[in-house]
């Protein structure tokens, strides 16, 4: 029986994710991967400056929501190579009236009784006015505000609860209160596993294994011109070369996925109009400890209008990643800036009295999509125009639905489980 030809346009996680689920079935598939840049892994990028393992895209996975990532991880034999984070990294702060604190639980204790009294809310709500109204406005400034920034880059004004962090949604709708929806989901977990993760040589690893080990011709440095569908397959047009499938899987960002299918569609184009958060990640690495506490790090809660979003104490949460006994990384998050080097290093002189230089440091860019109220809706019209005009596409990305490496992960899994050929 002849190979139904698969082609997967990206190579960042969600690519490299869907090659991989799909290589189980490389007995019935040719797959191939074409990314336009020289090197694979998207945003997952793991580099070496000056002798200092820096992380320029996602670092830290929690242990209790990457669990495929860990069985990922398994399967491509990087087992050995994944350690836990210190005890130490619990500390987390935040950066509070011109002071590191540790993260406050007065205000959260202090709205238990409203919380356990607010009936559930059905409908999509953004994530600050969600905390406002199960909470206070306090916990909404101290709390849901700052998680927004340090997983979104994002306005919790605007980022729709129900996209953004559905867990807490599903457990108001089960429980009818978080305090005590979370007190139930606490007592059945195991606490002994270390809170987070990640890998020993870094994230890059994981991006190392895959392309040795999928089942896919990987060609890097391929830019896409165009497509075209035909009722019995796609063809991929390309500088000097046009590629034939029986299956597309887009895995690009939603502006790439737009520029190819838009120019056949014109309509689709809108909804690939998704806001993007535009981010500079500043990794900074010293030859001496100058941290002046442990911990994870901290983040800036919007109201204390800084330059930086927070600040990750690499070399405190995986002190096994370090080249030298006494070195400090750390990484700066702040909102794109063209002097971002400059701002962390005044940022970490006022808040953590670094007066010292950095002995490496270098700034990476990176987009972060945003899940505005509506977004599970536009979503869901987009996928529903996708299957009628291009039945033989496949979108795949961390714009649809989770930006965590484990959603990316979960979304390719459960597509190759139920769109094989």
């Amino acid at each position: 029986m002849k190979k139904k030809r698969i082609v997967i346009l990206g190579g960042g996680i969600s690519g490299l994710s869907i090659a991989w689920y799909l290589s189980k079935y490389s007995e019935h598939l040719e797959i191939v991967l074409l990314e336009k840049n020289e090197r694979l892994g998207g945003w997952i990028r793991t580099e070496e400056v000056n002798g200092f393992l820096f992380e320029r895209g996602p670092h830290t996975f929690s242990t209790s929501r990457s669990q495929l990532l860990r069985e990922l991880a398994i399967d491509v034999g990087l087992e050995k190579e994944i350690i836990p984070s210190q005890d130490s990294a619990k500390k987390r702060y935040l950066y509070l009236g011109g002071k590191l604190k540790n993260v406050p639980k007065w205000p959260l204790i202090k709205s238990l009784f409203h919380e356990w009294c607010t009936p559930a809310f059905h409908e999509d709500e953004s994530v600050y006015a969600f905390a406002c109204r199960r909470f206070s406005q306090e916990v909404a400034d101290q709390l849901f505000d700052p998680m927004s920034l340090g997983i979104y880059a994002g306005d919790a004004h605007l980022l729709s609860v129900a996209s953004c962090f559905p867990f807490f949604k599903k457990i108001e709708e089960k429980y009818g209160s978080i305090t005590r929806g979370m007190l139930a989901t606490f007592l059945k977990k195991k606490r002994s596993s270390p809170a987070l993760f990640t890998f020993k040589e870094g994230v890059g690893s994981l991006i190392r294994a895959l392309k040795s080990q999928i089942q896919a011709e990987v060609c890097c440095g391929v830019i896409v011109k165009g497509l075209r569908f035909m009722q019995d397959g796609v063809e991929i047009q390309t500088e000097g070369k046009v590629w034939k499938a029986d299956h597309l899987f887009l895995a690009l960002p939603p502006r790439g996925a737009k520029e190819l299918l838009a120019a056949l569609d014109p309509s689709i184009a809108p909804f690939f109009d998704i806001p993007m958060s535009h981010v500079s990640v500043v990794n900074m690495g010293y030859l001496e400890p100058v941290l002046p506490l442990k911990g994870f790090g901290y983040l800036v809660p919007t109201c204390e209008k800084e330059e930086v979003l927070g600040v990750i104490f690499d070399s405190c949460i995986f002190p096994q990643q370090n080249h030298r006994p006494h070195e400090t990384r750390l990484t700066v998050l702040l909102h794109q800036n063209a002097d971002s080097i400059k701002i962390a290093e005044r940022a970490l002189k006022k808040h953590l009295h670094i007066t010292v230089s950095a002995d490496a440091a270098v700034t990476t860019d990176a987009a972060i999509p945003q899940y505005y109220l509506g977004h599970k809706e536009k979503i869901k019209q987009l996928q529903t125009r996708i299957q009628k005009n291009f039945p033989r596409c496949t979108l795949l990305g961390n714009y649809l639905e989770g930006v965590s490496v484990n959603d990316c992960l979960a979304f390719a899994k459960n597509l190759s489980e139920t769109l094989i050929i």
